[in-house]
C-alpha cells in the first residue's frame, strides 16, 4: 500500500491540473444557449478573459460590440486583445490594435 501512495498522490494532482474551471464551463454553456448578438453575449464573451487565452472570444465580442454600437463591450474586448498582441509582438502592433480607428466627434 505504501508503494501505491505516491502514485495515487501524483495521479490526483495531475487530475486537478487538467480539470476545467466550473465557472468557465458555465459561461461556455450560457454562450451555447444564447446565440443572439446582443450585450448579454458580448459580456459573457468578455468574461472568458478569466478562463481562456483563446482570442476568438474577444474577437467575437469586439465584432458584435461594433455591430450593435456597444462601446463598453468594445473597450473590454480591446484590452485583452491588446495584452495578447503585446506578448506576441513589440508594442507597435499592440498599440495599433488598441487604438480605435474611427475619429471622435
Amino acid at each position: 500500500m505504501r508503494k501505491n501512495l505516491p502514485l495515487l498522490l501524483l495521479l490526483s494532482l495531475s487530475l486537478q491540473a487538467f480539470a476545467q474551471d466550473p465557472a468557465g464551463e458555465i459561461i461556455k454553456q450560457e454562450l451555447s444557449a444564447h446565440p443572439q448578438l446582443d450585450t448579454f453575449r458580448v459580456n459573457r464573451l468578455n468574461e472568458m478573459v478569466f478562463y481562456s487565452r483563446d482570442d476568438s472570444y474577444y474577437k467575437e465580442a469586439l465584432d458584435i460590440s461594433r455591430k450593435i454600437g456597444y462601446a463598453t463591450g468594445e473597450a473590454y474586448a480591446l484590452v485583452p486583445l491588446h495584452f495578447l498582441k503585446a506578448e506576441m509582438d513589440s508594442g507597435k502592433r499592440a498599440t495599433l490594435c488598441f487604438t480605435r480607428q474611427t475619429p471622435l466627434q
